[in-house]
């Protein structure tokens, strides 16, 4: 029993730091994709603010982004 209560609390702490590594395809107006290594946020002036794949902080106007999908 003590096994198998391991097992799933092993399983659960690897699904959930998987959860957090997820890269984002933010797609833009202009067909372009940028790929976000944290997830984009929104703030109250309409500026999604990001890292992008290399680390550089990246801020877009909310009318710029088309969609963005989880990697």
């Amino acid at each position: 029993m003590k096994t198998l209560l391991l097992g799933l609390g092993c399983l659960a702490g690897v699904l959930l730091l998987t959860g957090c590594a997820s890269s984002y395809n933010v797609t833009l107006s202009s067909g372009t994709t940028v790929t976000a290594k944290s997830r984009p946020k929104l703030d109250e002036n309409g500026y999604y603010h990001f890292r992008d794949a290399n680390g550089k902080e990246v801020m877009l106007p909310r009318v710029r982004v088309r969609a963005i999908e989880v990697r």
